[in-house]
């Protein structure tokens, strides 16, 4: 198991941090975003969303209460995530409250950041490679607490 935090992280290190739990997924993600515009417009991003879609029985995608949907629908840098939605390869909903940022791959690799304004990344960042029986009630919690977020959230 290994546990990494960066502290006011630059965006190249949260897309490094991305990119990498993505390319991990072998069997599920779920992942809590306000889809800030320009970190994922980046084409690198959008790779490692794409490969990480195909190798995976279930994506969820969990936007924040924030995220104005009909703008971002229009936005051309992130059409790419409603064609992913539109091929049944991905599930959106969005929170009707302010929710964690996190992404959970394989319910074994997890990052959690620090809340920050919409319109800023997330450059404080806990992530955790492997987690263990050390770690399983946090796993747990983690787990619970996207599962309730996403029960209580509305499709997209």
């Amino acid at each position: 198991m290994s546990v990494k935090k960066t502290v006011d992280g630059s965006e190249t290190d949260v897309e490094n941090i991305v990119m990498d739990l993505l390319s991990r997924a072998s069997e599920s993600v779920d992942y809590s975003s306000g889809l800030h515009i320009p970190f994922y417009g980046r084409q690198k991003i959008i790779e490692a969303f794409k490969s990480a879609v195909e190798r995976v029985n279930s994506f969820r995608l969990l936007l924040d209460s924030d995220v104005k949907i009909e703008e971002i629908k229009k936005e051309k840098s992130l059409e790419w995530v409603f064609d992913l939605q539109k091929q049944g390869k991905i599930e959106i909903h969005q929170s009707k409250e302010k929710i964690p940022h996190r992404i959970i791959v394989d319910d074994r690799d997890f990052r959690l950041e620090t809340n920050h304004n919409i319109k800023t990344g997330g450059s404080t960042n806990f992530v955790v490679k492997n987690a263990d029986e050390t770690v399983k009630e946090i796993t747990t919690d983690i787990i619970c607490e996207f599962d309730d977020d996403w029960d209580r959230s509305q499709p997209v």
